[in-house]
């Protein structure tokens, strides 16, 4: 069992930063304790994993309408394309070729929106980013795959044989870490993630 000093080492709380601003070191997402846990889970991280259900669903849907906006935007560019050089070369197969290429941009996007699916760890890292929530969720998510052992429910005997070992003083950190991140997750607003307008794309889409 790492000792709390470890524990602490490992664990960075940093403040909040705004979305908007550039990211020098992309945060990598933390597992799902589901997926690397085996047996029962803490209630805690039940609690957290079940709270960021709705703002996963939000967050694909938001990457969903961005996705479409940029195709939406390169099939118009194709078509405009295709039938700008229509009016200087006659093509037979015109109206086979503009048919194709909203198929063929159909097809891209379906395939880029399934792909566009955010992980527990990226909904998380995400909540905390627009939340400003201070990595409070994806610490806890993090220290769930790193000591496997304190996932699951707390065993209350060990506790009382152990107040004043290290393991005891890391596992009541973890532990009132990950409650803290529940309650984090249970004030954050729950329109966080609405779909943006790109407006790049929007415009050439529109134009």
């Amino acid at each position: 069992m790492p000792s709390m000093r470890s524990v602490r080492r490992r664990v960075s709380i940093r403040p909040a930063r705004r979305p908007t601003e550039p990211d020098l070191e992309r945060p990598v997402a933390p597992a799902d304790p589901r997926l690397v846990v085996t047996g029962p889970l803490d209630p805690a991280l039940d609690a957290i994993r079940s709270g960021l259900a709705g703002h996963r669903r939000r967050l694909w849907l938001r990457r969903i309408v961005r996705r479409a906006w940029f195709a939406l935007a390169a099939v118009g560019v194709a078509e405009a394309a295709l039938l700008g050089l229509a009016r200087l070369v006659p093509i037979e197969l015109l109206p086979s070729l503009v048919i194709a290429i909203v198929l063929v941009g159909a097809a891209a996007f379906l395939a880029v929106a399934v792909r566009a699916r955010p992980s527990l760890g990226e909904t998380a890292l995400a909540v905390d980013a627009e939340g400003r929530l201070g990595d409070r969720i994806s610490s806890a998510l993090s220290l769930a795959a790193a000591f496997p052992t304190l996932a699951g429910p707390a065993d209350g005997a060990a506790d009382a044989t152990e107040l004043d070992t290290d393991a005891a003083e890391a596992e009541r950190f973890v532990r009132r870490q990950r409650v803290d991140a529940v309650g984090a997750l249970r004030v954050a607003p729950p329109n966080l993630f609405r779909p943006r307008l790109p407006r790049g794309a929007a415009s050439v889409a529109l134009a």
